[in-house]
């Protein structure tokens, strides 16, 4: 992977635009103060890394898009991509309303972008996810640029949810240090990706390379991260594999490092065992900008690229000197550091064990890595799930009231899916199978759950567990965690077309990475209408030869914006009559069906659908080879 980064654009704690940013990262000022936009007085914390300007009315509700429309603008204005213009957006926001797609939708209009629109929602490591997704579209050639990123906003319920969870520190955020917890923070960030070679030609300024990315599931816990570090260290090193660069060639590690005792020592465990050593130069600009949730990753990001593009490294701020189980020296003083830094990587983890890593280059890579052949992806298994009797016969020991209704039906879809693989996947396979789902909110189940402790406690006094399902990822990370999943993980939305967009990114995801066995693509709907229970599919997905399996053959093409014609003529289909079915399972419900006609009749039929921003088709071709 040869993927250029020609323009960034930035809101922070300090302020509108990279240059605000970059001078104080130069001159050691931490963004953490006072919030001003709620009463703190319930909570163990009073800080966090506020936008300055924002502190309520009106433009406080609609923060995370002014946010938003503000760092792409400048992302944009610096890069000036050509052609048709992605958006890969991550965020969390659906903490408060729900509507990630219909905000990232909202964003590209602003914009005036004409490409995909998809959003990703893998709690705090979405925006690393955003860019990993938005360099797989150039490489498959799916569209000319990308603007990935991700921006959030920190809401009374947000601060409360983490103080009820013991997450907030009372002073500034001391990553790897002394005291512990986190401190929230927001703002926006984004990149315009391209590929290396077009932006050369074109006479583009890169900022930096990106040459490998990655994601894992640790599967383990709601918040709890894995002790033994083996989600950070398995995320790491499949980035440093896709990207072709020994661990020892690491210069440098930007760190999710949010300043909880667990994350950290955890995360420090992961970073040494994936680059095989125990001292390598990394540090967490948390302590500078806060923890901003969805755009976290891509603030550090910006950080860093401002940094080294100086010959420096960020700092970790309010470093006090180490804690046990973490890295002695964590560039721990206000200013950044000179530092001679030409591969390095910067690794996010989130909720429900979602961890997202990304390889990068200060220099061009004189000729691209040796390319791979791309292998043949196959169909290994359908589900699907109207209810969740089944669920409990296969897995008597599950308690299903813990759960909300969304992640019970995707659990039994991706059950059923798995097949002969078993309910529960097990031994070294399990590291290798992942998960995508198409959802468009969080479950309604949860909020219902979420608002009523509120109602019944207070905020302050809200229920945490019910805090843990409010992420859109919940639903997927129940269902991994049950189901032993813990190879790449993500939770995407593009409307009412998320489940094939999901199954295309997942084959595009399979195709790139062939130390993947397989993914698992859900979608599900919690209710279509009043009394209904709701539905869930599944589609496993296999590198040709990687399971025990064999099914049709996929092949997959996915276009921009008002192009599902483009996207059916390049599958060599004639254009929809309609596109009906306005349901998020509905695509992977109707292409399992064409799955059963095939196996019994063979051919190859065209599933498509065009339903929001972003438009995508799914050939399924049924071959005598393969049966």
């Amino acid at each position: 992977m040869r993927v250029a980064v020609t323009g960034l654009g930035v809101v922070s704690a300090f302020g509108v635009g990279a240059a605000a940013l970059r001078l104080a990262l130069q001159e050691g000022r931490g963004g953490l103060s006072p919030v001003r936009h709620f009463d703190t007085s319930p909570y163990p914390s009073r800080l966090a890394g506020s936008v300055p300007g924002f502190d309520g009315g009106p433009q406080r509700k609609n923060a995370a898009f002014e946010f938003a429309v503000r760092a792409g603008t400048e992302a944009l204005a610096q890069a000036r991509p050509r052609g048709s213009v992605a958006l890969v957006l991550g965020t969390s926001i659906g903490v408060t309303d729900g509507t990630h797609h219909a905000l990232a939708e909202r964003l590209a209009g602003a914009l005036g972008l004409t490409g995909p629109v998809i959003a990703i929602t893998t709690a705090c490591c979405s925006s690393n996810n955003a860019l990993g997704l938005g360099a797989e579209l150039l490489e498959a050639g799916d569209v000319d640029a990308v603007l990935a990123g991700g921006t959030d906003q920190i809401t009374e319920e947000m601060f409360a949810g983490f103080s009820m969870l013991g997450a907030l520190s009372a002073g500034p955020c001391a990553p790897f240090s002394l005291p512990t917890g986190t401190t929230l923070g927001e703002g926006a960030g984004f990149v315009v990706l391209e590929r290396a070679g077009e932006a050369a030609a074109r006479g583009a300024r890169t900022l930096s390379w990106v040459l490998g990315e990655a994601l894992s599931c640790d599967a383990m816990h709601e918040v709890a991260p894995d002790a033994t570090g083996r989600g950070v260290a398995r995320c790491v090193g499949s980035a440093l594999h896709q990207a072709q660069v020994a661990p020892a060639a690491v210069d440098y590690v930007n760190a999710h490092g949010t300043g909880t005792a667990h994350n950290d020592a955890a995360e420090w465990k992961g970073l040494t065992t994936a680059l095989g050593r125990d001292s390598v130069l990394v540090s967490s600009t948390k302590g500078t900008l806060g923890h901003a949730q969805g755009a976290a990753g891509v603030l550090e990001i910006i950080a860093s690229l401002l940094c080294l593009e100086d010959g420096r490294v960020p700092s970790t701020q309010n470093f006090a000197g180490p804690r046990n189980r973490c890295p002695g020296d964590p560039v721990g003083q206000a200013t950044p550091r000179a530092a001679t830094v030409q591969r390095w990587v910067a690794t996010n983890s989130a909720f429900w064990g979602a961890n997202a890593s990304l390889v990068f280059s200060t220099q061009e890579v004189p000729t691209a890595p040796a390319a791979r052949v791309r292998p043949r992806i196959v169909v290994a298994g359908f589900g699907s799930a109207a209810g969740t009797a089944e669920l409990q016969r296969t897995l008597p020991r599950v308690d299903l009231s813990a759960l909300d209704l969304p992640s019970r039906l995707v659990t039994c879809a991706v059950a059923e899916a798995l097949g002969g693989l078993g309910p529960v996947v097990k031994g070294e396979l399990r590291e290798g199978l992942g998960l995508f789902l198409g959802a468009v909110a969080p479950s309604r189940d949860a909020r219902t759950r979420f608002d009523a402790s509120i109602e019944e406690r207070g905020m302050a006094k809200l229920s945490a567990e019910a805090f843990t399902r409010m992420v859109t990822s919940a639903i997927g990370g129940a269902c991994a965690r049950l189901l032993g999943l813990r190879g790449p993980f993500t939770t995407l939305t593009s409307g009412f077309g998320s489940g094939l967009v999901a199954l295309a990114c997942a084959a595009r995801y399979l195709e790139l990475h062939d130390d993947v066995r397989g993914v698992v693509v859900a979608s599900v709907d919690e209710r279509e209408e009043p009394g209904a229970t709701g539905r869930a599919c599944a589609v496993l997905l296999a590198r040709e030869g990687a399971l025990p399996v064999t099914g049709p053959l996929l092949e997959v093409c996915l276009a921009g914006a008002g192009h599902l014609a483009q996207a059916l003529a390049a599958l060599g289909a004639p254009p929809p009559a309609s596109t009906d079915d306005a349901s998020v399972s509905g695509s992977l419900e109707r292409l399992g069906g064409v799955l059963q006609a095939l196996r019994s009749s063979g051919g190859s039929r065209v599933v498509g659908q065009s339903l929001g921003a972003t438009s995508c088709a799914v050939r399924l071709t049924c071959s005598p080879e393969n049966p």
